[in-house]
């Protein structure tokens, strides 16, 4: 992706009359980082605005203080994004000794960037996203109690603590995410937040609760944060929370009624420009396609899905969606090609940091292997994947779901291979979740 560069951005938003809006804005819609910076910008001029302060009792031109907050701000932010470079190119760097105390990273402008960095690391490497959040709550905690934001150096370490929760929630540490959402409510309300911090933070809550098959906790959430995206006009959260509550349908089954909330959301998300929700959209819609048994009209969303997350850089989307392409063709019975395809899914599966779907994708290489009558190959599979998941420190229920493919050995089939796949997706929303074998078959169909 190629960003714009700041000065390109500070053009853009003090004055739209140039040739290359329409490409900024496009590019504004998708990048957060650069979406930070114009949104510093934006507040930037709002304050030196004279009617920012009409409603208020004060002097026709802002106070000074209020002024060089702006400009500390603004500089913080500049040599911040400077000083993170290498972090952010390479977060573990962040987990050296003495890296996180080092003067030059003890700024807000720091907490701010790390924060910018983890959101758009979700879509690409989650695993890199929970510790460059981690990174900013460390150093949001540490900032003095006499700091220049006052109170506000609270909404700070929210968005810290926020962005964990959103980045754990997609490494499938559901416990750890709900608990980084209650630290970021009670920062939260130590500082000046609005309503609209506390919609974003029931959103994430939402997708948690969901997640963990706790689709009562889920509606409720979802309910009240799309109450205050509607009351306080937030075009973006609105469709968002939209796309969960049809979420929470198609997690019931009850795909029809999904696909055709996703269809009406994605037709606005095209309309606006939003290139990402159009993106996830289509995934979404293509994978309730498939649900009804409608495979036809799944693979082109498929496919544009993967066209956009390929654009965008979202790489742990791009693996998911080339996931889904090759289950399209494993359920349509074009077993050689979805053999072709498996294999290099795990590894980019893999190479995401999605250990999980990693897993339930190559039962799927076992299932193309039994249906092409490759039994030896198969058991051989699932043999090596009870040793790697052992290795891999997995729960005992899921060693015993592998364990009981592993001593099948040759006569393995494949409901057996998809009621083990089934159960490991279960398990990853609901952990105490016991493994038991499928009712016994007295015939060979189905290998």
């Amino acid at each position: 992706m190629t960003h714009p560069s700041r000065q390109e951005i500070v053009a853009f938003v003090e004055d739209h009359s140039g040739s290359s809006e329409p490409i900024i804005a496009a590019h504004l819609d998708a990048c957060s980082a650069c979406r930070e910076i114009a949104e510093d910008e934006r507040f930037a001029l709002a304050l030196r605005s004279p009617s920012a302060w009409a409603a208020f009792d004060a002097p026709a031109h802002p106070p000074d203080d209020l002024l060089a907050i702006a400009a500390r701000t603004e500089r913080e932010d500049i040599e911040a994004r400077t000083n993170l470079l290498e972090y952010i190119a390479k977060p573990l760097r962040l987990l050296w000794p003495g890296r996180l105390e080092r003067p030059e990273l003890q700024t807000a402008g720091v907490v701010r960037v790390l924060c910018a960095a983890a959101y758009d690391a979700c879509s690409k490497v989650p695993a890199n996203a929970v510790i460059l959040a981690d990174a900013a709550i460390a150093i949001a905690e540490a900032l003095p109690t006499n700091h220049y934001l006052g109170s506000a150096v609270s909404l700070l370490r929210a968005s810290a603590w926020r962005e964990r929760a959103r980045a754990q929630r997609l490494t499938s540490e559901f416990s750890a995410a709900l608990d980084a959402v209650e630290h970021a409510a009670r920062h939260y309300a130590r500082g000046p937040s609005t309503p609209l911090d506390e919609a974003h933070l029931r959103y994430i809550k939402a997708c948690i609760l969901a997640d963990q098959d706790d689709l009562a906790g889920a509606d409720v959430e979802i309910a009240a944060c799309l109450a205050l995206f509607e009351a306080f006009p937030d075009a973006n959260g609105c469709m968002k929370a939209m796309t969960v509550a049809a979420y929470l349908r198609y997690h019931r089954c009850d795909y029809r009624s999904a696909l055709t909330g996703w269809l009406t959301l994605l037709a606005h998300a095209d309309a606006g420009g939003d290139n990402a929700m159009s993106a996830r959209l289509s995934n979404n819609i293509a994978n309730a396609y498939v649900h009804l048994n409608d495979t036809a009209n799944a693979a082109p969303f498929f496919a544009r899905a993967l066209a956009a997350f390929i654009d965008l850089g979202f790489r742990t989307e791009i693996a998911r969606t080339r996931w889904g392409l090759a289950r399209l063709v494993l359920f349509e019975g074009r077993y050689e090609d979805a053999l072709r395809r498996l294999p290099a899914v795990v590894r980019e599966l893999r190479d995401a940091g999605l250990k999980s779907e990693s897993l339930r994708a190559e039962l799927d290489h076992a299932e193309a292997l039994i249906a092409l009558g490759r039994h030896r190959a198969a058991g051989d599979l699932c043999r090596a994947l009870v040793k790697r998941c052992k290795a891999l420190g997995l729960s005992d229920p899921a060693l015993r779901a592998l364990g009981y493919l592993r001593d099948l050995d040759r006569e393995v089939r494949r409901e057996h291979v998809r009621h083990v796949r089934d159960f490991l997706e279960r398990l990853e929303h609901s952990p105490r979740v016991a493994f038991a074998e499928p009712p016994v078959r007295h015939t060979e169909s189905g290998r």
